[in-house]
């Protein structure tokens, strides 16, 4: 390496009146070496000579073989233009240095458009071992001096101007002045400043990143020419620390902000306390600190800020024109501070500290605004502390004249218009305008969506609107607001990382949403989520925080809520404890206390109920009346204070009689609903309930008693049952309601008043209690969360209703009724698979129509058997319907899709398109053979014969509820504890076979009393109107789905049982039978005779997994297909799949390429989580619900030899939520399932005899309970144990 000195001598044959040069005041020239650029200061045109003088000298450090590169640049004063003069000449050092004369001089001519002579440039080239001045070379030190004189004018016009063009020439003729001073030069430095103080001023004008990154470069390089201990280290540290932070704002790099910080530090520590820029130090660099405690809430950056503005202002010269600055930044601090600590007297001094700063700015500052708003946030969090309404209204008033001044377009509008908006937010809650409210969420909305993703208020928008959106779901109860309030939530936490000063108001809000959503939904995992993030919170909040009494009110009322759930008496106390510290904390003129008192009176209430203590009582309604006079007509709150207050005189009238409790409850309770009616309320449903039932204790307590269910409807007529009249009229309100948890406790409450007072609108109260709950779970967006949302008294309020139609001589409502309450998840499933091969046809808007809605269910259905459960391995966690968004997106699909049934239901021939099916559909299952409803209630226990023609035949069951309950148990615990099947019993010992006799005897003591009180008083009536031999199906609902109705009889020799009488089906509904048979397929239009071709046969496969990844081994799958093989037609194709191909894929893909399936392996049913029920296979199990997720080709039979693959769950009977409902509702038509454990050593037994009775015929799914009757009761009555025989069941076609 060397270095080589290049001296920039002249340029010759530069002509001013030759196009290229003309207007061209100044020439400079640049050199590169390997990428590294210099250039000469600019010289101007000697025009008598044509020449321009330099004498300008570069040092580079190369090799012979570095690429040098030179260009012209011309630049016109005028217009601020430069140019470049014809083209770069580049060649090699070593190139360069064989053009030397003897004096080491040379010449390179520049060519290019325009150009007739092209400019010399002239230069003097050495080489040497270090750098060195060539001889004979004189810098021209005049025209440094006349660019300083340049670069004076164009700043001062640029200062006057802040033009961008002066701009540009300053800022080149600076660079000029700075290549002329290489590092170690001694003006360097001077060149730096100010270089970089034109850059600033380019900055401020033009917002250019780029400039600004060179700003900062150049000043970094300043610092390090003022090394520790120099007097002016100071002022360079201050200016680079200035240029961080406003790269900082522009870029949001925090490390941008820590160097300033770190710069802006030294800078202060260096500086002399009576420096005349001191207080501009001090402020500058509390900014920085304010916008990191902004950024990160790290406590200690927020008190150095004010430590440094505490210094600022008591400075001598803090009067200066921006004082009202300093001021107003000081008391934002102090606002930050108190928000942390809660100190009054920070709150008070920004009080005092804002409005002088609003005093003496200048009224037509154009930061007027700002301050202002400023002022308005203050007077606002002095109104939550101490409640003054006066602060809230002249908030309000100041955020106003701020939006007046801060136009559309300012950076600073979006965050003034959500001060705006939480004040109003404030006095909705006061005066309850749901004007006031829908203002707000308009504002939030504008503001967030200027504060993008990145931006530093984009949280604080977030949480803002969140608490909106959630508000005007408690008030009017559209889910939208609440899924739409969730999603803000949860994007806004991890914007408030680990140590956030506002990650604990946002734990804390997020923590309501999902509370809310639990309401809606009932998943308990909300719950516990919401109480986790509440504890967080609050571990996070210092003692002294000024939100702290809130965050314990709110986990107070969480813990009380889940007690509530989960009867945890812990929960209850520690709930108490809780609400007792915030009450200490809130003085009774605290605008917090109302709900402090109101949720601690709902503590008391609930440990009353476990004490019993009066004294107690009368605590909790204290509590109450205090909140009460505490919300004023026109506060939002008010109709809570009023239902709380009427519900627990109420209570207290249950236990001491005094009818002056009751009348004022009356009166408390019509004024909540009053109120909650007119803002359309969420919790009218509840307040309805309440009123209601107050009126009909006030009829009972008056001496008018109820009638029991039976007698007459009582009169309605006169005074004396006004109470009554009123009360069911304002039950008969709650029709149209929005579904909830709240309005289905309100009509069961309907319900039970009306079956008590015979009243003639219980089929009405029924209806709409039905109608609510297939509602209420039509809002979770999958059938596992339907499955959860279902209330445990779902399906005895079903059988009530069936009862109560039927004591009313309407046998076709009890049907409608039963079919719409039983069947709720089944049917919201099947209607995104409903065909509309008719509407298609029709073409034009029939065509439209169709081609949508199947488009629209295809999209639904997938979101509607996502898997939600914990464990899942379903693949696409990215689609979790936990999410918010994908929330939304159901609930946007959902409602295209109603659009789209409304459409069509406007079509000939389709207006009950998708509505409950009517009697005259639903006997339409009946068309084959007879229907029987089996039922019990507390009320009555029936059967129902559902005849194609003719009406339902009524036939009234003997046994009550208790005793069919009694029965289930015992069949239960026989079964479970039957010998065949728990284990083998192949020896012939006596006590192994006398115990066999001993359960078979039993289990047949059990069929016979099933015969008696339930199957042959149903014969008797169907014996005369279908033909012995014939097929039926049974309907059981309650607990009749878990009794073997198909096997009872006598068991008497000369006596037939029901299976020597009848062929019996079951079907877990009337419409699912229908399905069935709707789905018409080749094979299943065989005639009589034998199928013309192979082709026409089904496709049979053989599925079966002897060693599943969980469970036992099988010991006879092999035999079982063997058995099959043996029976098999020969021109009837076998396919099989088994051992290590036997996994959960590859039966799906089984399923859907074959018509025909058995599986032979391993069942599980999943009780808590009925959905997860499944076949085990050898990577682990085959759900129900992927199953149902499954699109199958054309499935016609399948034969489920596994244990449980027909047992119901016990909390949702007569939902029929398992294996084989699951095979047939994915399609198949006809399915052989079991109700309970299947013994592997006899199962290949009855599986033999079964194909052998199909296959001595034509192979039709539609035989199948008939060859399944003739297996267990004709051909292995002598082989297999009872038990093992009545396992089978045929569900179907």
């Amino acid at each position: 390496m060397s270095v080589l000195s290049l001296s920039i001598l002249s340029i010759t044959n530069v002509d001013a009146d030759v196009s290229p040069y003309q207007g061209k005041d100044y020439f400079r020239i640049v050199v590169e070496v390997d990428g590294e650029a210099k250039s000469t200061c600019l010289g101007n045109s000697e025009p008598s000579s044509l020449s321009v003088s330099w004498n300008h000298t570069f040092h580079f450090t190369t090799t012979r073989a570095s690429r040098v590169l030179f260009s012209i640049r011309a630049f016109a004063l005028s217009t601020g233009q430069i140019v470049q003069i014809g083209e770069d000449i580049q060649l090699s050092v070593g190139e360069l240095l064989s053009r030397r004369d003897a004096t080491n001089e040379t010449s390179l001519t520049i060519m290019g458009d325009g150009l007739t002579y092209g400019p010399r440039l002239n230069l003097v080239v050495t080489e040497a071992a270090e750098r060195v001045l060539p001889p004979n070379i004189v810098p021209v030190h005049d025209c440094i001096g006349q660019l300083r004189v340049l670069a004076a004018s164009m700043t001062n016009s640029v200062q006057q101007k802040r033009s961008l063009a002066n701009l540009s020439v300053a800022m080149t003729v600076q660079r000029a002045i700075l290549d002329f001073y290489p590092t170690g030069h001694p003006n360097r430095a001077g060149a730096l400043s100010s270089l970089a103080s034109t850059l600033w001023m380019c900055c401020q004008v033009s917002k250019n990143d780029a400039i600004l990154s060179e700003t900062i470069k150049y000043e970094e390089e300043l610092v390090s020419l003022h090394p520790p201990g120099d007097p002016d280290r100071h002022s360079a540290l201050a200016g680079v620390a200035g240029s961080y932070f406003t790269r900082y704002q522009a870029q949001g790099n925090v490390v941008d902000l820590v160097s300033a910080i770190r710069q802006g530090e030294e800078a202060i520590e260096l500086q002399s306390k009576d420096h005349r820029h001191r207080r501009m130090y001090l402020g500058n660099l509390a900014l920085c600190y304010q916008e990191r405690n902004t950024l990160l809430g790290d406590e200690a950056d927020l008190h150095r800020a004010i430590e440094l503005q505490e210094e600022a202002i008591a400075l001598p010269a803090s009067g200066g024109p921006d004082h009202w600055l300093q001021l107003s930044n000081l008391s934002k601090s102090l606002l930050a501070r108190y928000r942390l600590r809660g100190s009054l007297d920070d709150l008070q001094r920004c009080v005092v500290l804002s409005e002088e700063a609003v005093s003496i700015q200048p009224q037509d500052h154009p930061d007027r605004g700002s301050m202002l708003d400023a002022l308005g946030v203050v007077l606002t969090s002095r109104y939550q502390e101490q409640g003054n309404t006066s602060d809230l209204e002249q908030a309000i008033r100041l955020h106003q004249e701020a939006l007046s001044l801060i136009l559309p377009g300012h950076p600073s509008r979006p965050i003034a218009t959500a001060n705006l908006a939480r004040d109003l937010l404030f006095q909705y809650t006061l005066d309850g305008d749901l004007a006031k409210l829908h203002r707000v969420i308009a504002l939030l909305e504008e503001a967030l969506a200027h504060h993008t993703a990145g931006n530093v208020y984009r949280p604080l928008s977030l949480g803002m609107l969140s608490f909106s959106l959630l508000t005007r779901y408690e008030v009017q109860g559209n889910s939208d607001d609440l899924y739409r309030s969730l999603e803000l939530a949860l994007e806004a936490l991890p914007l408030h990382p680990e140590g956030h000063s506002e990650r604990p108001a946002c734990l804390r809000h997020l923590a309501i949403c999902l509370r809310a959503r639990y309401s809606l939904q009932g998943n308990v995992q909300d719950f516990h989520q919401a109480i986790e993030y509440q504890e967080e919170a609050l571990r996070l909040m210092p003692p002294h925080h000024a939100e702290r009494h809130r965050a314990l009110d709110q986990l107070s009322c969480s813990l009380h809520r889940r007690y509530r759930l989960l009867w945890n008496k812990a929960d209850l106390l520690q709930a108490i404890s809780l609400q007792r510290d915030v009450l200490a904390m809130m003085p009774p003129s605290h605008p917090q206390r109302i709900y402090s008192v109101g949720n601690m009176a709902i503590c008391l209430h609930s440990s009353f109920e476990l004490s019993q203590d009066m004294q107690e009582f009368n605590e909790v309604i204290a509590l109450e009346q205090e909140a009460l006079s505490l919300a004023p007509r026109g506060h939002s709150d008010r109709n809570q204070c009023l239902a709380n207050l009427g519900t627990s005189l109420q209570t207290r009238f249950d236990y001491q009689g005094d009818l002056a409790d009751l009348h004022q409850a009356i009166n408390l309770q019509e004024e909540a609903l009053e109120l909650r009616i007119s803002s359309n309320s969420i919790h009218q449903s509840t307040t309805t309930a309440y009123l209601a039932n107050a009126l009909l204790q006030r009829h009972r307590t008056q001496g008018k008693n109820p009638l029991v269910p039976g007698t007459k409807p009582l009169s309605t007529e006169g005074g004396a049952n006004d109470d009554v009249v009123e009360a069911f009229r304002l039950y008969g309100t709650l029709k149209g309601l929005i579904p909830s948890t709240e309005l289905c406790l309100a009509a069961r409450e309907w319900v039970y008043h009306a079956e008590l007072y015979n009243h003639p609108s219980v089929l009405d109260a029924y209806q709409t209690a039905i109608s609510t709950l297939d509602r209420y779970a039509a809002a979770s967006s999958s059938v596992v969360r339907r499955h959860q949302v279902l209330p445990p008294g779902l399906m005895t309020l079903v059988n009530d209703a069936f009862s109560c139609a039927l004591r009313k001589n309407d046998p076709e409502t009890a049907v409608q009724l039963l079919e719409q309450g039983r069947g709720i998840l089944w049917t919201q499933l099947a209607r995104f698979t409903t065909p509309l091969e008719e509407l298609s046809s029709r073409g034009g808007d029939g065509e439209v129509l169709a081609k949508e809605f199947r488009r629209l269910s295809i999209l639904l259905q997938q979101f509607t058997t996502s898997q939600e459960t914990p464990g899942s391995n379903s693949g696409d966690s990215s689609r979790s319907l936990t999410t918010p968004v994908v929330r939304r997106d159901y609930i946007e699909l959902e409602r295209e899709w109603s659009c789209i049934v409304d459409q069509i239901r406007v079509q000939d021939g389709f207006a009950r398109f998708l509505l409950p099916p009517l009697f005259a559909h639903l006997r339409e299952a009946a068309r084959e053979g007879p229907v029987i409803i089996v039922n019990t209630s507390k009320y009555t226990s029936d059967a129902l014969i559902i005849l194609h023609t003719q009406s339902p035949i009524h036939v009234p069951l003997s046994l009550d509820q208790e005793a069919i309950i009694n029965l289930s148990s015992r069949f239960s615990r026989l079964i479970r504890d039957f010998p065949s099947a728990s284990q083998k019993v192949e020896s012939q010992d006596s006590d192994s076979q006398s115990r066999l006799r001993e359960y078979r005897n039993m289990l047949i003591t059990q069929l016979r009393f099933l015969w008696n009180a339930v199957v042959q008083p149903v014969m008797e009536q169907l014996e005369d109107i279908h033909p012995i031999g014939g097929r039926i199906w049974w309907c059981p609902a309650a607990q009749f789905p878990s009794l073997p109705l198909h096997a009872a009889g006598p068991y008497r020799k000369g006596q037939k049982n029901l299976s020597g009488l009848y062929v019996s089906s079951y079907t877990p509904s009337l419409s699912a039978l229908a399905r069935a048979r709707s789905r018409s397929t080749p094979s299943a239009t065989l005639s009589a005779s034998q199928p013309s071709s192979a082709s026409d046969l089904p496709t049979f496969a053989l599925v079966g997994q002897a060693k599943p990844l969980t469970g036992a081994e099988l010991q006879n799958v092999e035999q079982e297909f063997e058995a099959i093989r043996e029976v098999l037609p020969g021109s009837m194709s076998l396919d099989r799949l088994d051992d290590d191909l036997a996994t959960d894929e590859g039966v799906v893909n089984v399923l859907q390429t074959h018509s025909w399936a058995h599986l032979a392996c391993h069942g599980n049913q999943d009780f808590s989580q009925p959905f997860n029920s499944s076949f085990a296979m050898k990577n682990g199990p085959l759900t129900l619900l992927r199953i149902i997720q499954t699109k199958l080709g054309n499935p016609e039979f399948a034969f489920l030899s596994a244990c449980h693959t027909a047992v119901v769950d016990k909390s949702t009977p007569d939902e029929v939520i398992h294996l084989g409902a699951a095979m047939q509702f994915a399609g198949f038509k006809s399915v052989i399932a079991t109700m309970w454990g299947v013994d592997d050593g006899y199962a290949h037994v009855m599986v033999k005899a079964f194909y052998k009775n199909m296959f001595e015929g034509i192979p039709d799914y539609r035989r199948a309970a008939e060859c399944l009757n003739k297996a267990a009761n004709r051909d292995v009555v002598g082989s297999v144990p009872i038990d093992q025989r009545i396992v089978f069941i045929h569900i179907g076609a």
